[in-house]
């Protein structure tokens, strides 16, 4: 029964990761990058809770709760943050 249950868990864990990983997309706007890189995961969630461009940077640049670090990194994770502080 548990090798059933650790079975269950492995692929109910690779179901999420799957579904919360990058879409694949060519599109280099904030607006695509967003999609691509914090939608599958955050939805709108991100854009309503009002944090500033620094906060969403911080986060993207030092992960949190399970996400991980540098998802973005220079000039697309500054045109994230501040897409999605607005």
């Amino acid at each position: 029964m548990k090798k059933f249950q650790l079975i269950a868990i492995i692929i109910s864990s690779l179901g999420i990761l799957i579904a919360c990983g990058p879409k694949t997309t060519t599109d280099t706007s904030a607006k695509g990058l967003s999609k691509k890189y914090c939608e599958n995961c955050h939805g709108n969630e991100i854009k309503e809770l009002g944090l500033s461009k620094d906060e969403i940077l911080k986060v993207i640049k030092n992960g949190d709760k399970g996400m991980e670090a540098n998802i973005l990194k220079g000039e697309d994770a500054e045109k994230v943050a501040e897409y999605l502080s607005k």
